[in-house]
């Protein structure tokens, strides 16, 4: 709807970070229809594409499209919640090398339920990474094991999304997991102090090694874990952003 101006307003949440910058983002635009089929030509060409199709896509009235890409960054927090999970169990239970951990991740990416995962892209691209800083080095087993094991993002004020997503599941009284167990993660993981101190007074139990046994099947059983994760993942985001038009609680829960 146009204001008291008749200036049409589009809110349009972007995906891509720095590259989109460099090679277009990908757009879920939200606000007054009318005004977004006029400029759609203009923000199709901005926009990323995949296959010769632009990366856009019109959400809804008011605030929809910016509602979706919050949404994004939630379901976003679960998939690295799971990948870090998954990373833990495989390197520091069952062993495995970062090399190796990242030729799985390589494999997930190219074929089967997880193919195309950009999340996971850039797991295994990471995990071969042997360069880094000044600060880090080289180091041999990848720059990986000299990073410090927080997230700070949630805690400190530069990024929104994750919190406001778990707010939203609350609000809307959708069961989300996947969303608030990976945010309870990464803020417990930004105050590493606290952790440190508390593992330490009540002499916690650290991970241990374990035989894996048939090492085929065990990692047929991650990969099983890994893509069931990333399903309940997209299936509760999509439950938060359902009924895009009224935004009320409880709204569509038939």
């Amino acid at each position: 709807m146009a204001d008291e101006f008749n200036v049409s307003w589009l809110g349009v949440g972007v995906s891509g970070g720095y590259q989109a910058a460099r090679r277009g983002p990908s757009m879920s635009a939200g606000g007054d229809k009318e005004a977004f089929d006029k400029v759609s030509h203009l923000l199709e060409k901005w926009a990323a594409k995949h296959d010769g199709t632009s990366c856009l896509g019109y959400m809804g009235p008011g605030g929809a499209g910016n509602y979706v890409k919050m949404c994004h960054n939630g379901i976003e927090h679960a998939q690295m919640g799971i990948m870090a999970e998954l990373y833990g169990l495989l390197r520091h239970q069952a062993g495995l090398t970062n090399d190796e951990i990242a030729d799985i991740m390589e494999a997930w990416y190219k074929d089967g339920m997880l193919s195309d995962n950009y999340l996971i892209q850039l797991g295994f691209i990471g995990l071969r990474r042997k360069d880094g800083d000044e600060s880090m080095g080289r180091v041999e087993d990848g720059v990986i094991e000299a990073m410090d094991d927080k997230v700070v993002q949630d805690v400190d004020g530069t990024e929104g999304t994750g919190t406001w997503s778990n707010s939203e599941t609350a609000i809307r009284h959708v069961a989300a997991p996947a969303f608030n167990a990976s945010h309870n993660l990464r803020t417990t993981s930004a105050r590493k102090g606290e952790r440190i101190k508390t593992a330490e007074a009540l002499k916690l139990p650290q991970p241990g090694r374990f035989d894996v046994g048939d090492r085929d099947a065990f990692i047929k059983k991650v990969t099983g874990a890994a893509e069931a994760g990333v399903l309940a993942a997209f299936t509760q985001g999509f439950a938060v952003s359902r009924d895009l038009g009224t935004l009320k609680p409880c709204a569509g829960l038939d």
